[in-house]
């Protein structure tokens, strides 16, 4: 899907979920709006658009938004796999990933505060090659 609520209108209105990665208000009203009761889940993971957040929540057709954050998902895994389980798994799923990356993501390295501050702002502005990523300590 594109980033404006009006292209919802080629989308056939069948089952589907959500994962909102913007934030966007009039977008998120826009799915739910559309898909209603065949939208089997709708969560929230970032908030990219951030200026364009409603303030307070809209009542919504179809189910509620639900916050994902990674870190209650990895202690869920855990205890379904046990410490080992979730290691294994995060390793299997890791290596194909890093061979995939490796042949177009250039990391960037850089280290302190201003390092951070410099990557922040340029990602910020919108300056950042996608092709890029600034792997960066303080």
């Amino acid at each position: 899907m594109g980033s404006t609520p009006d292209e919802l209108d080629g989308l056939d209105a069948g089952p589907a979920t959500f994962v909102d990665v913007a934030g966007d208000a009039a977008v998120r009203l826009a799915v739910h709006s559309h898909f209603g009761d065949q939208l089997a889940a709708s969560l929230i993971v970032g908030a990219t658009h951030w200026e364009e957040l409603a303030p307070g929540a809209a009542v919504l057709p179809g189910p509620a938004p639900q916050f994902f954050f990674a870190p209650d998902r990895i202690t869920k895994r855990g205890a379904d796999w046990g410490p080992a389980g979730l290691n294994d798994r995060v390793a299997a799923a890791w290596h194909p990933f890093r061979e995939w990356v490796a042949g177009w993501l250039e990391p960037i390295e850089g280290e302190g505060f201003d390092a951070v501050q410099t990557a922040y702002l340029a990602v910020l502005a919108g300056h950042v090659d996608p092709a890029t990523a600034h792997v960066l300590t303080i």
